[in-house]
């Protein structure tokens, strides 16, 4: 489930919440009402998603960042070569 500003960003992207921020095509990750970090591809099955995502944010520099549900990688903008 998304809240109502997630809702929104999705609908002005086909439904889908974005991968990248624009401009600068910056890599987002989302988290949820539990402090989870969710990749842009899990936060996508929001409606499979038990939690509620209420925030997105952008990978600045972490370099060790995962998705608490799928284990990916989350990518960073700046932090790795």
């Amino acid at each position: 489930m998304l809240n109502e500003k997630l809702q929104k960003l999705a609908n002005e992207n086909n439904g889908e919440l974005p991968h990248v921020a624009w401009p600068g095509l910056y890599p987002m990750f989302y988290i949820d009402d539990q402090g989870n970090t969710l990749c842009p591809k899990c936060a996508n099955k929001h409606d499979e998603y038990s939690g509620t995502i209420i925030e997105y944010t952008i990978n600045w520099e972490d370099e060790n960042l995962y998705c608490d549900d799928c284990s990916e990688k989350i990518e960073s903008a700046y932090g790795e070569e």
